[in-house]
């Protein structure tokens, strides 16, 4: 039987590469704030303004750090996005029986339980469609 919606925790190996990639993502972080607020700075000058406003505005340098790690913890950060770009859609019931059936073989062939995944997607072409040529 098809197990969907459990939690399943990713491997210690996984977690130690999530780790790392935070790890490297705070000298990034830091760098992204401080070319920020030299650029606010730069700006407000420019413009008659005193430059203390450019701390208030440096903060913007965080927003690409909080939408990963949105997107890593949980399904809102990429995930309807993707499949909008792919010209991916919901599957059949047809579709859906015939995924079914295939991963209950599986299951019973395989020596271990297989990760199912927690949510899939249709796209009707052999390749995924381009984000440019999904617009149209």
């Amino acid at each position: 039987m098809v197990q969907q919606g459990s939690l399943r925790l990713p491997s210690p190996p996984a977690l130690a590469l999530y780790a790392a990639t935070v790890l490297a993502e705070i000298p990034v972080l830091f760098m992204r704030i401080a070319i920020a607020t030299a650029v606010a700075a730069i700006v407000l000058l420019a413009k008659g303004h005193p430059a203390a406003g450019a701390e208030g505005l440096s903060r913007l340098a965080v927003i690409p750090t909080v939408w990963s790690i949105i997107a890593l913890l949980t399904p809102i950060g990429g995930g309807w996005w993707w499949r909008q770009n792919m010209g991916g859609r919901h599957p059949s019931t047809r579709e859906q029986t015939a995924y079914t059936d295939a991963v209950q073989t599986l299951q019973a062939a395989a020596a271990l339980p297989l990760r199912i995944p927690s949510g899939w997607f249709v796209i009707d072409t052999p390749q995924p469609t381009p984000p440019s040529a999904a617009r149209r």
